[in-house]
């Protein structure tokens, strides 16, 4: 709070101007993203608790700020940023679409592809698929950027669209084990919210058949699926509070 209020006038300009330049969102995608970053920097300093890593680290009241003053989303602020640091005196950068330039901001881009895809811009429209296209030219392969990333002990971006993490044979059947666990819980959780908005559990059971039905033996499933959603959503709940802070 001691921020917002010790920078009160700057905010509430820079507010201003922000919301002036959201009207014409798509040509000013990058003076927005440079002026929350400055916003960002005077304003909301990285704060991190004491023994936290730095990936821990966060800014009070910066999201609350953005969806207050200028109602934009701390992921879609950051997108902006990224994409202003990425494209700042690029000479035609802006006449690339949001969305084709919220894409070649992603790390590891190389700068040949995004020149191509600039001088393409600059003579025609260029849609997101084949900025795409352009820039797994200039990518390596999977087996390459898996190999790099073993031996700089980061991710690395492949032709693929994917990031590899320089994992073995073993490690990544793992990993593709998480992934598909983690991601079937979301479909099912979608399934679940899906059904909730077109009947209730109420009108489930009155049109259900009796062999449509679980029994007794399986109730301990549901009683076990309700017990975890429930904690999922109380642990999401405490996630992004601390987050929003």
């Amino acid at each position: 709070m001691t921020a917002i209020t010790g920078n009160a006038a700057f905010l509430d300009k820079a507010g201003k101007e922000i919301r002036g330049l959201m009207k014409e969102w798509t040509n000013n995608t990058i003076k927005m993203g440079l002026r929350l970053a400055e916003v960002q920097d005077r304003c909301f300093p990285i704060y991190t608790p004491a023994g936290e890593l730095p990936k821990g680290a966060h800014r009070p009241g910066w999201a609350r700020w953005l969806k207050e003053t200028v109602n934009i989303e701390l992921k879609h602020a950051y997108q902006l940023i990224r994409c202003a640091k990425r494209f700042a005196g690029k000479p035609g950068a802006d006449r690339l679409s949001r969305r084709v330039m919220d894409f070649l901001s992603r790390e590891q881009i190389p700068d040949e592809a995004i020149t191509e895809v600039i001088d393409i811009a600059q003579r025609r429209q260029i849609m997101k698929r084949e900025a795409k296209e352009i820039v797994k030219k200039h990518l390596p392969k999977p087996t390459e950027a898996n190999q790099k990333a073993r031996d700089t002990g980061k991710p690395h971006l492949a032709s693929d669209g994917n990031y590899y993490f320089g994992h073995t044979k073993e490690e990544a059947e793992a990993v593709e084990q998480q992934r598909t666990l983690i991601y079937g819980i979301r479909r099912a959780v979608k399934a679940m919210s899906d059904v909730a908005d077109e009947i209730t559990p109420l009108q489930f059971l009155s049109k259900a058949h009796l062999h449509q039905l679980w029994s007794r033996d399986n109730e301990r499933e549901l009683e076990n699926a309700t017990k975890w959603l429930t904690e999922l959503s109380e642990q999401w709940e405490k996630r992004y509070a601390q987050r929003s802070a």
